[in-house]
C-alpha cells in the first residue's frame, strides 16, 4: 500500500468523490464550438466582404477610364466585364466620375482625360 501526504489524499478525494460533475464537460465543449463556428462564419464572411470591396474597386477604375475614353455604354461594358453593375456616371468638363456595385459592396473612381494626348515624345540627338 502507498503512502501519500494529507495534499495529494485531498485532491484524489475531490477529483473521485461527486458524481453530479460527470459530464459537465460536455457542455462546455458544445459552447466552445458554438463559439467557434461563430468566429468561422464572421472571418469568412468579412473575407468575402473585402474581395468584393478589391473587386469593385477594380471595376470603377475600368469603368472611369473607359467612360473618360468612350462614351457611357463603354463603361457600363467594362464593368459588366469586370463583373460589375454599372450605377451612376456623373460627367463634369474633362473629369468622369462612376459608381459600380458588386455583390453588396459599391466603390466610385474619377478620371480625367486630356482630349489632345498626342502620346510619348522622344528628343533625337543630332550627331555631328
Amino acid at each position: 500500500m502507498e503512502v501519500r501526504g494529507p495534499l495529494e489524499a485531498s485532491f484524489v478525494r475531490q477529483t473521485r468523490g461527486n458524481k453530479s460533475e460527470y459530464g459537465s464537460v460536455l457542455p462546455l465543449m458544445a459552447v466552445l464550438l458554438v463559439a467557434t463556428a461563430a468566429a468561422i462564419w464572421g472571418l469568412a464572411t468579412y473575407g468575402s466582404l473585402l474581395i468584393e470591396r478589391a473587386e469593385a474597386q477594380s471595376a470603377a477604375d475600368a469603368a472611369a477610364l473607359a467612360a473618360g475614353l468612350g462614351s457611357d455604354d463603354d463603361a457600363r461594358l467594362v464593368a459588366n466585364a469586370n463583373g460589375a453593375t454599372l450605377v451612376w456616371i456623373k460627367r463634369s468638363g474633362a473629369q468622369v466620375e462612376v459608381k459600380v456595385q458588386v455583390g453588396r459592396a459599391h466603390a466610385r473612381a474619377r478620371a480625367e482625360i486630356e482630349r489632345h494626348y498626342q502620346g510619348p515624345r522622344y528628343e533625337t540627338a543630332s550627331i555631328p
